[in-house]
């Protein structure tokens, strides 16, 4: 028997990636976070400052809070949903972006999937779509890879194998931490074939993006930009 209509609802509510870009988020999106109750975070900090933003009259303290990150003991991932099998509706949020891409809530929503409860994704930014369309590269066939090594030899490793790829027509995203971006750019110059594009993606989202699309010969004629402590997205192509 079919008891979905009788759950609650498991809502993936997109947040800000940056503070300028509160108003991308749908009005739609924000009743449903305003209406809400229960809310699973990926730091509680954080997700209770992205609520407020969305619902300014929400009283935060009435709300029940749930995290669920890397370091979330994996035996409290069964009690999450607890109130959609009650009949009431949850609120997945990501610290910034869209749930579950680059981000630890997959676990949650597959989980969702297994108890019956609907799993309902909400529009919203998303860095890593946004590079994709601001590159100019292949947005047909991509691949995305998260945080590359942070060893320099592996990462070099891993940067030719991405470029092979690249090279078969399928666009490769990646990331870094945002302390570690300039030596990845560094890397990336240092690794690539000069005729590989390469796209640099910072700030996305707000009055300080930086994008920029060009050869790894022509970026080694460039002044490189300050990309230190600021969020990017790496692309790379053939074309």
């Amino acid at each position: 028997m079919d008891t979905s209509s009788e759950r609650g609802k498991l809502y993936l509510v997109p947040t800000p990636i940056s503070e300028e870009s509160i108003d991308h988020i749908a009005e739609s999106v924000r009743e449903i976070v305003a209406r809400a109750h229960h809310f699973i975070v990926e730091t509680q900090r954080t997700g209770r400052r992205q609520v407020k933003a969305l619902a300014p009259n929400k009283q935060l303290d009435s709300c029940t809070w749930a995290e669920w990150n890397k370091k979330t003991p994996p035996e409290l991932l069964n009690g999450l949903l607890d109130p959609a099998l009650r009949g009431e509706d949850i609120c997945l949020l990501s610290d910034a972006g869209s749930p579950t891409i680059a981000d630890p809530g997959a676990p949650v929503v597959s989980l969702a999937h297994r108890k019956g409860v609907p799993v309902m994704p909400l529009s919203g930014p998303s860095a890593i779509l946004l590079a994709l369309m601001a590159s100019g590269f292949q947005g047909q066939r991509f691949a995305f890879h998260g945080y590359l090594p942070p060893q320099k030899g592996s990462r070099r490793q891993e940067l030719k194998k991405l470029e092979r790829s690249a090279y078969q027509g399928i666009t490769q995203i990646f990331m870094e931490t945002p302390y570690r971006n300039q030596q990845m750019l560094t890397s990336v110059l240092s690794t690539c074939q000069s005729d590989t594009m390469f796209c640099v993606a910072c700030n996305l989202g707000s009055a300080q993006a930086f994008i920029r699309t060009q050869s790894i010969h022509v970026w080694k004629q460039t002044q490189l930009p300050d990309l230190h402590k600021k969020p990017c997205i790496f692309l790379l192509s053939n074309t």
